[in-house]
C-alpha cells in the first residue's frame, strides 16, 4: 500500500508543513497542542485527547478498518477531479477492506456537502482521505471511495489507524 500526499509519495507532509519520515513502522509526528485541538466545524463533538472510543479502529486478524458515523464525517463513492465531488453524511459505521486498496492519498480544502437525496446543501472546509483501487480493464488507478472530515482530530485518528495497516 502506498501513501501519497502533498509534496512526494515518499515523504508525506504534515498539516503544519513539516515533513514526516517513513521508517517502515509508521510516521512519528509531534504531539498536538491544546490550541490545535479545536473543532474545525460541523456538528461533531470534540474528542478528548485520550478518547474512550476512537473514530476508527483496526479489526483484529483482518485487513479491515472500522469508521464510525459522526456529524463531521462524510463520504462519496463518486469522486470527481478539481474538487467537484459531492459528499454525503456517513450514516452508519462502516468496515472498509484495506486489502483491496492499492493506494491512499490525503488532501485538504473546500468540499461540497449534500443531503441524503444527493442535492447540494453547503460547502465545508476539511480534510479528505481517498482510497484508490486498480481497474484491470483500463489498467489504471481510480478513487473507489473518499471520506471528508470537518474535524481535524477525527481525521488525524483515522489517518493514524491507516498508517498502522
Amino acid at each position: 500500500m502506498q501513501y501519497t500526499t502533498g509534496n512526494s509519495p515518499f515523504q508525506p507532509s504534515l498539516p503544519n508543513g513539516n515533513m514526516a519520515m517513513m521508517n517502515g513502522v509508521g510516521v512519528k509526528r509531534p504531539r498536538m497542542e491544546d490550541s490545535e485541538s479545536d473543532s474545525e466545524g460541523g456538528n461533531c463533538e470534540m474528542i478528548s485527547p485520550r478518547p474512550k472510543f476512537s473514530a476508527a479502529k483496526i479489526v483484529p486478524g483482518r485487513r479491515f478498518f472500522s469508521l464510525k458515523a459522526a456529524g463531521c464525517v462524510f463520504q462519496s463513492e463518486s469522486w470527481q477531479p478539481r474538487g467537484e465531488t459531492l459528499y454525503q453524511a456517513l450514516q452508519h459505521e462502516v468496515l472498509v477492506n484495506a486489502s483491496n486498496i492499492e493506494q491512499i492519498s490525503f488532501s485538504e480544502g473546500l468540499a461540497f456537502v449534500g443531503n441524503e437525496a444527493g442535492a447540494y446543501v453547503r460547502t465545508e472546509t476539511g480534510h479528505m482521505i481517498h482510497l484508490w483501487r486498480h481497474d484491470n480493464e483500463q489498467r489504471k488507478l481510480y478513487v473507489s471511495r473518499t471520506f471528508l472530515f470537518t474535524n481535524y482530530q477525527m481525521y488525524s485518528e483515522v489517518r493514524e489507524v491507516l498508517e498502522q495497516l
